[in-house]
């Protein structure tokens, strides 16, 4: 069987990647305006929902714009230039570089800590972080939400692939 080959442009390249940090912010905007409705203990008003969307999302596009300019656009390039442009590849790199990144910015890694810093955080289940070293408690909720945000990065990788690659067309000889 013959595989699919796919050709792109600069100019869809940078509306692709314009167009998967929009998605992946919208999903984000929308996780949190559904986790305040579900979760809240109060009766959230429509205000507050909207507000909370344009809080989480302008965030989320400047950290996804951020992480496809970074991240995102130099391994797309690596694959695109080994020749794998697939659509299966596209959501597997989505998923795992968004893994990586939210571990990474979650956990403070590579990042040593500040010096002389004490920093501890935690939430209802125990202690996250203490003194500057994450606990068992902390990587388990880490690679929990790792993994939930994971999910977001496959439908942006999906995204960018739709809209930066076309089926090449034969050449005529």
């Amino acid at each position: 069987m013959r595989r699919v080959q796919y050709e792109t442009t600069p100019g869809r390249v940078i509306l692709a990647l314009l167009a998967g940090a929009m998605v992946g912010a919208c999903l984000v905007a929308a996780s949190s305006i559904l986790s305040m409705e579900l979760y809240s203990s109060n009766d959230p008003k429509l205000l507050e929902l909207i507000w909370l969307g344009l809080f989480v999302g302008n965030g989320a596009f400047v950290i996804f714009a951020v992480g496809l300019s970074l991240v995102g656009g130099p391994a797309w390039l690596l694959l695109h230039n080994l020749g794998w442009r697939g659509w299966p590849e596209a959501i597997a790199v989505g998923i795992l570089l968004t893994f990586a990144a939210s571990l990474c910015l979650q956990s403070g890694w590579p990042l040593p800590p500040p010096t002389k810093s004490t920093y501890s955080a935690d939430d209802s289940g125990g202690p996250l972080i203490i003194n500057n070293i994450v606990t068992a408690h902390g990587w388990t909720i880490f690679v929990q939400q790792s993994m939930q945000l994971s999910i977001v990065g496959g439908i942006v990788g999906l995204t960018i692939w739709r809209i930066a690659y076309r089926r090449k067309q034969p050449t005529q000889t």
